[in-house]
């Protein structure tokens, strides 16, 4: 099999020659990508023989630190005057590619606060920072929008979910960023009715990114995780579709070499020093362990309410202590769940040994031949 057909280097090429760093301590500094975003970007413009999209919905799921904001920002200034568009073949077979004709570009956040900074980046990478960029003189930079200067149709506008509003336009890219907040109700119901909306015009498409949330929350990157353990499954097909979900295995990390294992296979793009820095974070005591899963391992965590034993992992079989006996006639604590002779019924008993407490418990479970014997439960 060949290498899949991609307009992603030209891509790339544009960004690099074009674009700067919008934030960070890279900000006005050239952008340059990591190799695995060169990869993103080469996936996320494969098409197909007859040059039209391969995918027109790819959602990528990343720990914090791997640059999804600014390689989201970098896509969208892309389409917006960059070489997206297949344009036929050169001399050596490898697809060309132009800008779009009447580009509408959308990036889309949760809240304003995060659809600024998204928006920012964008705006930087093209104006500059400490000076202006190799394609600030082409742009007009609004508050809410970057248009050309010299009235050539087309724009990229930043919105946020819970205002959502895209005057009837046909968006040709919609860009969202951390999509684990885009929760049932007003916001995940604006993306998705601005992502159904693309159907209106060829060739549109929606790039989304995002770090894990809290699990059974409904969110659209659980909807998206979901649907593609779905997919790698084979339970269903979604022609069209690209989910690329990059986690750390569950484990012990108390254990160090487990710990390491997990920074590793959510971290690939991170070096030796990054991923020592992420060792001793987690062992920081302002650390809790839960959001140490979600935001550097990628994984999905149980709601605030539920993470009593979360935070501390294997807490719970340690408690295990199968040769202590409780004391005859020593004080202690019981508590008993009585019913009526034909449901459940159970008695639990704690008492301090030797400075652990010890608990025991036992449950009678009635039948309809055997109902609970009483005699038994007082003995």
């Amino acid at each position: 099999m060949g290498q899949p057909l991609t307009l992603g280097p030209r891509v790339v090429a544009w960004m690099e020659s074009r674009l700067v760093f919008g934030l960070g301590a890279m900000a006005g500094q050239p952008l340059r990508l990591r190799r695995d975003q060169k990869r993103t970007i080469f996936e996320a413009y494969e098409i197909n023989p007859d040059g039209t999209r391969k995918w027109n919905r790819l959602t990528l799921g990343r720990a914090r630190g791997w640059g999804k904001t600014e390689l989201v920002a970098a896509i969208g200034n892309a389409e917006l005057a960059g070489p997206v568009v297949f344009n036929g073949f050169d001399e050596q077979g490898r697809p060309k590619a132009k800008p779009q004709i009447n580009p509408e570009v959308v990036v889309i956040a949760a809240s304003f606060e995060q659809a600024g900074i998204l928006f920012s980046a964008a705006t930087n990478q093209l104006r500059g920072v400490d000076s202006p960029g190799p394609l600030a003189h082409q742009f007009e930079f609004l508050d809410k929008e970057i248009r050309f200067v010299d009235g050539h149709p087309g724009s990229l506008r930043r919105v946020y979910t819970s205002a959502a509003s895209l005057d009837g336009k046909n968006v040709s890219a919609l860009l969202a960023d951390e999509v684990h907040e885009f929760t049932p109700g007003n916001r995940k119901d604006s993306f998705v009715k601005l992502r159904r909306g693309l159907i209106k015009r060829s060739g549109a498409w929606c790039f989304a990114i995002s770090t894990a949330g809290e699990r059974g929350g409904g969110s659209v990157a659980e909807d998206e995780y979901l649907l593609q353990k779905r997919i790698a499954a084979k339970e269903i097909e979604v022609p069209g579709v690209k989910i690329d979900w990059v986690e750390a295995a569950k484990g012990d990390l108390n254990n160090p070499k487990i710990l390491k294992a997990a920074i590793e296979m959510a971290n690939p793009w991170a070096d030796a020093k990054q991923r020592e820095m992420l060792a001793a974070e987690y062992h920081d005591p302002t650390t809790t362990h839960h959001a140490f899963c979600r935001y550097h391992l990628n994984q999905w965590i149980r709601g605030s309410a539920d993470n009593w034993l979360a935070e501390n992992p294997g807490s719970w079989s340690r408690c295990y202590a199968p040769d202590l006996r409780l004391i005859d006639r020593a004080p202690a604590v019981m508590g008993l769940d009585l019913s009526m002779k034909s449901d459940t019924t159970a008695a639990v008993i704690a008492q301090e040994v030797d400075g652990r407490i010890v608990v025991r418990c036992k449950v009678w479970f009635p039948t309809a031949a055997t109902p609970i014997d009483y005699n038994d439960v007082i003995d």
